[in-house]
């Protein structure tokens, strides 16, 4: 008397704060592991580098044709 009986099917509330574990979106782990200010900064770093080395690349491919025209050019005008 005066209990009730046991609640067979409780409505419990989503669970929060958990870590995402996604192999195929690295931008949103990444902003899971890191925060997304520092995962901002560490992206654009990256990106900051690949564009540098696709440029020292580029420098080296078509550096040599172009000083080597520029040089002769200098020599014979």
């Amino acid at each position: 008397m005066g209990r009730d009986g046991p609640n067979q099917f409780p409505i419990l509330p989503e669970p929060t704060g958990r870590f995402a574990f996604d192999l195929f979106s690295p931008w949103k782990m990444l902003k899971e592991l890191l925060g997304p200010s520092l995962a901002r900064k560490l992206c654009c770093c990256v990106y900051c580098a690949l564009f540098c080395v696709l440029f020292a690349y580029w420098l080296f491919f078509f550096g040599g044709s172009l000083m080597s025209s520029l040089i002769s050019s200098a020599l014979t005008g």
